[in-house]
């Protein structure tokens, strides 16, 4: 072997060395881009308590992603069992909420059974929760929600009288997440006992006394709430002491 060739040959297996030594970069999988983030869970969060602060119920609250439930809560507190959100995901809200005419795919936030947003292929098609910017919004043709469709339904099962059936109401709207300003509209569009309180009085006053009723309704919905919880945990305590005992 010349020398000339011998230098080559030293010179091609010195490279394929150094490619062997050289590290390489770390590709993350998709499981790894998508992984929990403490700081996306609190943006979460903090848009629920956004919610909140507007008389929202945010009970059984769920933000889905692409139809992925990725943050939801229960009984007023973060329900861990189904947080599971990312950074990228976060971010994806917050594109879907401040510029939704550049967002693709699909966001939903719903409350129990009521959609109170959902954001699809850069058009916003339900905003009852009022989340999206008024100057960033692509406007639908949205009408109002149907006041007497929805005082028939919430007033249905209810058997108390006068202003104690409007309060009832209230309290069922709210729970199926029906916000503090549409009960309202409900409310003066469809109960009788508000038309009363307009004959007799002044309409500030009425409406004043109709805030009350529906404050009042939004606090015991609440409770409700809380006192349903506490019941199924000790029915499920006491199905599993019933189950110890049984294996003892």
């Amino acid at each position: 072997m010349s020398e000339e060739k011998k230098n080559s040959t030293q010179v091609e297996t010195s490279k394929k060395e150094e490619e062997k030594i050289k590290p390489q970069p770390i590709k993350k999988s998709e499981s790894e881009q998508f992984a929990h983030s403490a700081k996306a869970s609190e943006y979460a969060l903090t848009l629920s308590q956004k919610l909140d602060q507007s008389r929202i119920n945010i009970d059984r609250l769920q933000i889905k992603i692409n139809d992925q439930v990725v943050f939801g809560m229960k009984n007023g507190d973060l329900d861990r069992k189904q947080t599971n959100i990312s950074d990228q995901q976060a971010e994806l809200i917050k594109q879907a909420l401040n510029d939704p005419a550049s967002f693709e795919g699909s966001m939903k936030i719903t409350q129990g059974s009521k959609v109170l947003l959902h954001i699809k292929d850069g058009q916003v098609l339900i905003d009852s929760a009022r989340l999206v910017e008024k100057s960033a919004k692509v406007e639908l043709d949205v009408p109002d929600p149907d006041t007497k469709q929805m005082y028939e339904k919430y007033s249905e099962n209810v058997t108390n009288k006068g202003l104690a059936k409007t309060k009832q109401t209230a309290v069922n709207a709210f729970e199926d997440g029906v916000s503090f300003e549409d009960i309202s509209k409900m409310l003066k569009a469809e109960d009788p006992e508000y038309k009363k309180m307009l004959s007799s009085s002044n309409e500030l006053k009425a409406n004043k006394s109709l805030k009350q009723i529906v404050n009042s309704a939004i606090a015991q919905a609440k409770i409700n709430s809380q006192a349903k919880s506490q019941s199924q945990s000790k029915q499920i305590q006491e199905e599993k002491t019933a189950a110890q005992t049984l294996t003892a």
